[in-house]
């Protein structure tokens, strides 16, 4: 994560606490929780696509563009913003999944935004 946040990436507050053995325990704050008991909408990609469960991981990263295209509150800002995060995940050896958030506002104009989400 801290790596991700010095590459510019949006990052949920995190770190390490020490434990009651000593040891430390890693702790991230969740995108998907406003507060305890309020839950934020968020869809996979593979929610979006016209897609069965097991070609779930068989998509393009155009279908995914298009979802952002058709789904997205700014897609010429979130579709960057994918862009920089799989470059990112593909130079660190690492795998995400990708999911949007329900924009906070209510209006029906608004669609969704890749996360971190925050308040």
């Amino acid at each position: 994560m801290t790596m991700a946040g010095v590459a510019g990436i949006e990052v949920p507050i995190h770190g390490l606490l020490p434990a009651i053995d000593s040891s430390r325990v890693y702790f991230i704050r969740r995108f998907d929780r406003l507060g305890r008991s309020d839950k934020r909408h968020v869809e996979d990609f593979a929610q979006l696509l016209p897609v069965t469960r097991d070609a779930k991981y068989h998509t393009s990263l155009e279908q995914v563009a298009g979802v952002i295209e058709q789904h997205g509150t700014f897609p010429a800002l979130e579709k960057p913003k994918l862009a920089r995060r799989l470059l990112f995940y593909f130079l660190t050896g690492t795998e995400k999944r990708v999911s949007l958030c329900k924009a906070r506002s209510p209006s029906p104009v608004e669609g969704f935004r890749i996360p971190y989400c925050h308040k």
